[in-house]
């Protein structure tokens, strides 16, 4: 049943995933994320685009058993799966239960309203629908394996500072608006410098560039990679 299911939301969602995403996606994996980004950096050092490029690392926390099920039935209906396969993905994920052990105590049993199974065939899928409008509005290069976000910007003046800035509150507003949560003391950025050109990357602004200032991210501008 899970397969047959499967098998109709694939066939129907192929408009939805993004081409950003790497992860459960046919003919794609993480090696061709890595290869498809890095390419992408590499490409605008050589054609000299870019001063410095910046990169942040984006870690959702507990990605996978946060999506609530309201929501992405919503957003299958939203995106024209039709009413019958809504249900049966309904079904499947409606009826768990679970309860906390702590030294042999149990906790009453308390129905599952958010999570896809992992393990299961069509938890990845249903994920990768689930997060493709986080690509919506964004400006930068936006690559994903599953939950594991990558965030990169070219920056050669304010501007492009400005526009990583934009992006990283737009990324902040849709897991808010989506019940999801960035765990920022996971979330780690570099930068990638030019050699030849010295360029101070400032990060006087507002958002998530003062939460860098104030060191509530784990790392940022750790590493070079050149």
């Amino acid at each position: 049943m899970e397969l047959i299911l499967l098998g109709a939301i694939t066939s129907q969602m192929k408009h939805v995933i993004q081409k950003s995403q790497h992860g459960f996606t046919k003919r794609k994996l993480c090696l061709t994320n890595l290869t498809a980004f890095y390419n992408k950096v590499t490409c605008l050092v050589v054609v000299g685009r870019a001063m410095d490029i910046i990169i942040v690392y984006l870690d959702f926390s507990k990605a996978f058993d946060t999506v609530l099920h309201s929501l992405l039935l919503e957003k299958l209906m939203c995106y024209g799966l039709d009413k019958r396969s809504v249900r049966w993905v309904g079904n499947w994920l409606t009826g768990r239960t679970q309860r906390v052990v702590v030294n042999s105590s149990f906790s009453n049993w308390q129905p599952v309203t958010r999570g896809v199974p992992q393990g299961s065939k069509l938890g990845p899928t249903l994920f990768n629908i689930f997060i493709s409008c986080l690509d919506d509005g964004i400006k930068c290069t936006l690559m994903k394996f599953a939950n594991d976000t990558k965030l990169s910007r070219e920056v050669d003046a304010l501007g492009g500072r400005a526009t990583l800035q934009e992006d990283l509150d737009r990324l902040e507003e849709w897991a808010n608006k989506d019940h999801m949560k960035l765990n920022k003391d996971r979330c780690n950025s570099c930068t990638w410098e030019n050699i030849i050109q010295e360029f101070s990357t400032g990060w006087d602004l507002p958002g998530w560039g003062a939460a860098l200032r104030k060191r509530t991210w784990a790392s940022w501008w750790t590493a070079s990679l050149i």
